[in-house]
């Protein structure tokens, strides 16, 4: 996947191009940043500034890549925090396409940008000059890449976990990042590795004082022909398990926790949508009504597996097509099955719930204590 900054003007000062490089540089092959500057003619005295921004939306639009999703910079968007950008990050990595970040100019963007865009987030209260922004955006962007990676360039708290100090010179950077309860360290291993980038199993997890680090999994997520719901998540939640232990090294024996959580409506998976239009229909479809929402966890450790299940049933109460639309326009429900998050602003939508609330987030935290005690980890853990 790449993400493509499209930003207005050329031409910038040095330090500008030097300090986006920096950060570009430094994002993964599997999500490149790139840079593309939209040259626009110099504009007539006296001309309406909206007549200037929409040619630079005319000239903007035209600059994204077919297929690609849109997410317009703008003041009137949602102001997401560095943990809410690793969200949309990994739904912008699952969804599997490119995705344009739309930067205007001076005068801002114009209101076919905005409409165009399934997201519109706010990167400060504050008035910043566009050059700065292409530096910010970048940093921000290998920020939320680093939380998802296990990368301990960030600093501060994740999550509602402490902050961990960068390895000095000479140490070894790890992979995975230490999450929840006391650093761990080569004296202090961690008590289970997390198959899963997703920060909200990780806030979860950490809630319960688990010392953990992430590991990759990388799963085919296809259900199989006439697969049920409950066993789809449960086999991907051991597959993940699995893939997560593949990637240790030889002789380590900690265990691996992988979790799956899909929504369904009448026997029918609903998966994450493909746009806004998508999410805003999937939210009709179980406006007003109850649905179910299943998640699978598993423990895999040498010589034992297990799996538990988690079955949940959501009412949503009644909404409107503005409600719905306004929702949309977060960008909030993109990157989440049955296009909505309980944990946030959806949470108002939310009229009762039967069963586990961690679980309806993904991941269920009474049936994986009852995993992590069989694998002879005491929870609550003793001080």
């Amino acid at each position: 996947m790449r993400v493509h900054l499209i930003a207005v003007g050329s031409g910038m000062p040095r330090w500008v191009a030097e300090g986006f490089q920096e950060y570009a540089r430094r994002m993964p092959r599997e999500c490149t940043l790139v840079l593309r500057e939209v040259e626009l003619p110099g504009r007539q005295r006296g001309l309406p500034a909206s007549q200037g921004r929409t040619a630079e939306g005319e000239r903007l639009l035209a600059a994204v890549p077919a297929g690609a999703g849109v997410v317009a910079l703008d003041e009137r968007g949602a102001p997401w925090d560095t943990l809410e950008l690793s969200h949309r990050l990994e739904g912008w990595l699952g969804g599997g396409r490119d995705v344009a970040l739309l930067v205007g100019g001076a005068d801002g963007l114009a209101p076919e940008c905005l409409q165009a865009a399934g997201q519109v987030w706010s990167l400060s209260a504050l008035t910043l000059p566009h050059m700065l922004v292409r530096v910010l955006v970048a940093e921000q962007l290998y920020r939320a890449w680093s939380i998802l990676a296990g990368h301990p360039y960030h600093r501060g708290s994740v999550a509602g976990r402490p902050p961990r100090a960068i390895p000095g010179p000479g140490r070894r950077i790890p992979r995975a990042r230490d999450a929840g309860g006391p650093p761990a360290s080569p004296t202090s291993p961690p008590d289970l590795y997390l198959a899963s980038r997703s920060p909200r199993r990780q806030e979860l997890l950490g809630q319960i004082g688990i010392r953990f680090r992430v590991v990759p999994a990388e799963v085919d997520e296809t259900p199989l022909p006439g697969e049920d719901p409950a066993a789809l998540v449960q086999r991907l939640a051991r597959a993940k398990a699995r893939a997560g232990r593949a990637g240790l090294a030889p002789g380590d024996s900690t265990p691996v926790l992988g979790a799956d959580t899909e929504v369904v409506l009448d026997g029918e998976v609903l998966g994450k949508p493909r746009d806004a239009a998508h999410a805003a229909a999937m939210l009709a479809r179980i406006s007003g009504r109850s649905h179910q929402v299943v998640s699978g966890v598993a423990l895999a450790k040498p010589g034992r597996e297990a799996a538990r299940l988690s079955t949940s049933t959501v009412w949503l109460r009644d909404t409107t097509a503005a409600e719905r639309a306004a929702y949309c326009a977060t960008g909030e429900p993109l990157d989440k099955a049955g296009a909505y998050g309980i944990q946030g602003v959806a949470a108002v939508f939310v009229s009762r719930l039967e069963g586990s609330y961690s679980g309806v987030m993904g991941l269920p935290l009474h049936e994986t204590a009852e995993l992590l005690r069989e694998a002879g980890l005491a929870i609550p853990r003793t001080p």
